[in-house]
């Protein structure tokens, strides 16, 4: 087993290196949601206060309204 392990197959490192690429992406669609998310709630107001902020979650908002409103900000942050 621990020869597996220091030295695995073309096939295990295939496969690792896949879902590497997956997680990758799936962080990428999902840190957006979870901000927008976070900006809703009573903690993350302020945050949301900045011009940097404003600049880039404002149109996010308009367009992923359907993914951030269909429960209340905590829940919706959670589920994120």
């Amino acid at each position: 087993m621990l020869n597996r392990m220091i030295h695995p197959s073309p096939a295990q490192l295939h496969w690792a290196g896949l879902a590497a690429m997956v997680g990758g992406a799936l962080g990428l669609v999902f840190a957006p949601l979870y901000s927008l998310a976070y900006f809703a709630t009573t903690d993350g107001a302020s945050d949301a206060k900045s011009a940097w902020v404003q600049a880039w979650a404002n149109p996010a908002r308009d367009l992923l309204d359907p993914f951030l409103t269909f429960a209340s900000p905590d829940v919706v942050r959670m589920t994120y």
